[in-house]
């Protein structure tokens, strides 16, 4: 997610001066049971501002850990799920599956079995 502003800077017409704030987050399955989740946002103005930096922090706090409670409890429903967990088998996952088949494969090997 990016969002910005533009606005011509008074002084020069053509002079566009750019304002951004981005912010990402990035959830990866760890195991069955849990879930490895980042987040963060940048911006490009006000850099030395404390206050900025407070309500930035506070805000997107809030609004990640909804992702957070979003998270555990499809980690709840897959941990009570009476059917057993698979892959899904979407086209873009595709290279990442072989990839942990291949894994599967040589672990197995490594081990003996």
């Amino acid at each position: 997610m990016a969002f910005g502003l533009a606005f011509v800077a008074p002084h020069r017409l053509e002079q566009i001066v750019e304002l951004g704030h981005h912010a990402g987050h990035i959830f990866t399955p760890e195991t069955n049971h849990s879930i490895h989740y980042w987040w963060f946002c940048s911006r490009n103005f006000r850099l030395d501002d404390a206050a900025i930096d407070e309500h930035l922090h506070t805000a997107s706090t809030q609004a990640y850990q909804e992702d957070v409670d979003a998270l555990e409890w499809i980690l709840d429903v897959v941990r009570n799920d009476s059917e057993p967990q698979f892959d899904l088998n979407f086209a873009p996952d595709k290279p990442g599956l072989m990839m942990r088949q291949i894994l599967y494969r040589l672990a197995a090997a490594e081990a003996g079995a």
